[in-house]
């Protein structure tokens, strides 16, 4: 038997290149699998099958790169692997459409991997989704997204919901954003996706504009504002607090290892994300969760931080690490989930980040400072004299603010 990839023997000593095909390249051979006759010589099987092998590879790189047309892997599958002249050679991608503009922008963007999947849901997801119920096509010549169809995607931005909430996440989008254009779905205000959720998204809209006028596909003016106000209140005004006496609930009712994680989460303010992206070390003599490696992908700029450690997670804080990697995020989540629906009377809006927005609540009504607050949730400094000035507060000031949260008795 060959030890060439793909390269097969037949039983009457015949040499066969035999290999399944990439879904990306099936439309060029019109079959799943490409199965060429090499001859009876070795020698000469052996080197058509490693020709036929890079020219493939050669192929299913250039499938990953957007900015290349199907003709020109189609030229090349032809003329190297003679395609069947039953292949039709795809026409010429438009470069004017806004989903190959929206790729290709995608494809050449330099920014943080949660920026880059939430494009990836705005223009490749939601946007298409958007389009298909106001203009009956998911697809447009960037040159016709006038001023006016802007804010035609705007009114229904506005009335999206925040799909972390109930059962929008499972809903097809289309036929979400259908019922909201034709009013038969209205959602609460308190479920909301919030103003900047929408203007993030609208300012999406403008880079694309920008970028394919750069490209000079685009010819008409960049409207200078489609952004919205914010409003007085927002979806963030919801995410419920827990109470004393809710938080003692939960925690007695909780399994031990999960339980000392809820307890991180309600004395630190972190995020589910960075239980997973800090150490716990000693900085100028103050035991701190340490959330400052260069390596680490965190949210914001302020999210590189470090975090004293209250003095009510001492007893099993050199298990902390161990503890936190036998537990998977959505098992912490899901946990929380059901524990509160168990045990507390009201669960309307309140969710495993309700520990981060207690914290928060808490350390304001002990009379800590905004701006230390906002240092310790790595949130940028409340105004922009702070953020310019000051590089951070001294940590036995940060521990003196944590250690105002009180226990839980239980």
């Amino acid at each position: 038997m060959s030890t060439i990839p793909y390269l097969k023997t037949t039983t009457t000593g015949l040499y066969k290149y035999r290999r399944r095909l990439p879904k990306d390249l099936e439309g060029f051979f019109n079959s799943k699998e490409l199965i060429r006759s090499l001859g009876n010589n070795e020698i000469e099987a052996t080197t058509k099958a490693l020709s036929i092998t890079s020219v493939l590879n050669e192929a299913i790189e250039l499938t990953k790169l957007s900015s290349i047309p199907k003709s020109v892997i189609f030229d090349l599958l032809s003329d190297k692997l003679q395609l069947k002249s039953t292949t039709v050679k795809p026409k010429p991608q438009d470069k004017s459409k806004l989903s190959y503009l929206s790729k290709l922008y995608i494809e050449q963007s330099n920014v943080s991997v949660l920026e880059h999947s939430k494009r990836i849901y705005f223009l490749q997801s939601l946007l298409p989704s958007l389009l298909e119920v106001l203009f009956k096509k998911n697809d447009l010549d960037i040159n016709s997204l006038s001023y006016e169809k802007i804010l035609m995607i705007r009114k229904l931005l506005v009335k999206m919901p925040n799909m972390n909430y109930g059962n929008f996440k499972t809903m097809n989008l289309t036929s979400l954003i259908s019922r909201l254009h034709k009013n038969t779905l209205v959602i609460p205000d308190k479920h909301l996706v919030s103003t900047e959720t929408v203007n993030k998204n609208l300012k999406r809209i403008k880079s694309i504009l920008i970028f394919a006028q750069d490209l000079g596909t685009y010819t008409n003016s960049i409207p200078k504002s489609i952004t919205i106000q914010s409003k007085e209140t927002s979806s963030r005004d919801y995410k419920a607090i827990l109470t004393d006496e809710e938080l003692e609930k939960l925690l007695l009712n909780t399994p031990l290892d999960i339980r000392y994680i809820f307890e991180v989460l309600y004395f630190t303010g972190m995020r589910r994300s960075e239980l997973y992206k800090c150490k716990v070390i000693k900085v100028d003599g103050v035991l701190c969760f340490d959330l400052r490696s260069p390596s680490s992908k965190l949210k914001t700029k302020s999210s590189y931080r470090t975090i004293p450690v209250h003095n009510k997670l001492f007893y099993r804080i050199d298990e902390f690490n161990i503890i936190v990697n036998n537990l998977k995020p959505e098992r912490l989540t899901k946990n929380f989930t059901r524990i509160a629906k168990n045990v507390l009377e009201d669960t309307e809006c309140k969710s495993l980040y309700s520990l981060r927005h207690t914290f928060a609540t808490n350390l304001v009504a002990k009379g800590v400072q905004p701006e230390i607050v906002s240092e310790l949730m790595g949130h940028a400094h409340s105004t922009m004299t702070m953020s310019r000035y000051v590089k951070g507060y001294p940590l036995i000031v940060l521990k003196e603010a944590i250690d105002k949260l009180k226990f839980i008795n239980f």
